[in-house]
């Protein structure tokens, strides 16, 4: 993967033309203030189209964020539609309407090779999806699919539906955002019936029926959603307005299916039924390896029925509980399950209201749990005591390889907790301090530890109170350091300091 400067497109153009070894190339557009000036517009796509044509290497191009409307898309989807070597085009968020999903179509009648298209946070319609859904027909090689937020409703919804029950190539689809109601539901639930390529599939919609008037999928919608027969492995279903009457609809789904994989039920309205409602399909589910329910309002009783039936579940790997304020009490039951479960690798607890009396209940299970890998305790109120409670725990533990204390109100005094992590952990590479109170007197202590570890590859201080001097400190830190490959530290000035 090269790393190339948008100084000239056309000795961009050049390179792809000339065949160098290139096979990854972002041209994203930098999102800053002056991000007009930083999109590529039909000028420079001319540019690209030249040089992808002739192009033998290029395996990934990522064009997201810029400005090549219809008609950039139109000199793009020409240059890949002879190209037998791309494998994935990403042209999210470009202004795109129903003319550039048309061209985009006609390539995908005539290239096999293409495995991955997203053009996400476009404007394609049901016109432009309709014209997708009739390549889909004639194309056998696309495996993945993004059309998130297009303002697809249903007329588009039901071609695409249509489409993909002969379609055996593509197994991720995502129409997130869109106008998925209840009608909607029915005709991808005649397809699942006939589908048995199909494997992840993303419903969900946030925010639609304010956006274009359409009503959610509700707990109505979850009824009509028809999932025995399906080849689903991936399933999302975040903020569909479903309650627990949703989640009674799905439990035999849950209870019975042997393929499911990834559950995702997050921003939903859950509540405490709901939450035993999964916990009671938890523990006779043998396949479910990722479990997301954030923001789903379950109380403490409804989290501790979860964790006991993760306690001895031996498959899920991953579960996220974040933003449900299950505060020390729910921390109590989490770590409970924890010291008994040698299944979990990635554990996420952020906005749930902890103190430190939470964090000492996550330190008493991290001294007795070897497998967790990941732990994000991010948007907390640990501060300096629970930082002193997790510290010794964390410096002797040898699983953990990510830790996430982001806004959990850590000072100075805890910089010498931190440093200790950093000296004596030896597995742990990733450390996220971003939005703290660490001074220049912290990041002295931090950037002392980081002279002699050798394993950490990620440390972000950014939105602390780290100062130029702060800053040098880290750096003088860094010089004998080989192994850390990623430093955020970008420090905070007022409005007026900006100005000058």
């Amino acid at each position: 993967m090269y790393s190339i400067a948008l100084y000239s497109l056309k000795h961009l153009s050049l390179l792809l033309k000339l065949n160098y070894a290139v096979t990854i190339l972002h041209l994203r557009a930098i999102n800053c203030h002056a991000i007009e000036d930083n999109k590529i517009n039909i000028v420079g796509v001319r540019e690209i189209a030249a040089g992808l044509s002739l192009n033998t290497t290029l395996r990934e191009l990522y064009l997201g964020y810029n400005d090549i409307k219809n008609e950039g898309t139109k000199l793009i989807a020409r240059a890949v539609r002879n190209n037998h070597t791309l494998l994935a085009l990403v042209i999210g968020d470009n202004d795109i309407g129903a003319e550039g999903a048309k061209e985009l179509a006609a390539t995908l009648k005539v290239n096999h090779t293409l495995l991955t298209l997203d053009i996400g946070f476009n404007n394609i319609r049901d016109e432009g999806a309709k014209e997708i859904a009739s390549a889909l027909k004639f194309n056998r090689g696309l495996e993945t699919l993004n059309l998130n937020y297009n303002r697809i409703h249903l007329e588009g919804i039901s071609e695409l539906a249509s489409a993909l029950k002969k379609n055996d190539s593509l197994t991720f689809l995502s129409v997130a955002n869109n106008a998925i109601d209840i009608k909607a539901i029915r005709k991808f639930s005649l397809m699942l019936r006939e589908n048995r390529r199909l494997q992840w599939l993303n419903l969900s919609t946030p925010n639609y029926k304010e956006q274009i008037g359409t009503t959610s999928i509700g707990d109505e919608g979850v009824k009509k959603l028809s999932l025995r027969n399906s080849a689903l492995t991936s399933l999302y279903l975040s903020d569909i307005k479903m309650s627990s009457k949703g989640v009674r609809t799905l439990i035999g789904f849950i209870k019975d299916n042997n393929i499911l994989e990834k559950l995702d039920l997050s921003n939903n309205n859950l509540e405490e039924e709901g939450a035993l409602i999964i916990a009671d399909a938890i523990k006779s589910n043998n396949s479910l390896v990722h479990l997301l329910l954030n923001n789903d309002n379950i109380n403490v009783r409804g989290i501790k029925e979860i964790a006991m039936a993760i306690k001895d579940n031996v498959t899920l790997k991953t579960l996220e509980l974040n933003g449900n304020w299950i505060g020390d009490k729910g921390f109590k039951y989490v770590a409970e399950m924890l010291e008994h479960n040698y299944t979990l690798l990635v554990l996420s607890l952020k906005s749930n209201n902890a103190t430190i009396k939470g964090a000492g209940e996550i330190a008493s299970a991290i001294k007795l749990n070897c497998t967790l890998k990941d732990l994000d305790l991010s948007f907390n109120k640990i501060g300096y005591e629970g930082m002193h409670k997790l510290s010794p725990e964390i410096s002797a533990n040898t699983s953990l390889i990510s830790l996430n204390f982001r806004s959990n109100r850590i000072t100075d005094e805890s910089a010498e907790d931190i440093a200790s992590i950093i000296l004596t952990n030896h597995t742990l590479q990733h450390l996220n301090l971003k939005s703290n109170d660490i001074t220049s007197k912290g990041a002295r202590l931090i950037a002392d530890a980081l002279r002699s570890n050798y394993c950490l590859k990620t440390l972000n201080l950014a939105e602390n109170n780290v100062c130029d001097e702060g800053a040098v400190y880290v750096m003088d830190g860094l010089k004998g350091n080989t192994c850390l490959e990623e430093l955020h530290i970008c420090l905070l000035y007022t409005s007026d300091a900006a100005d000058e």
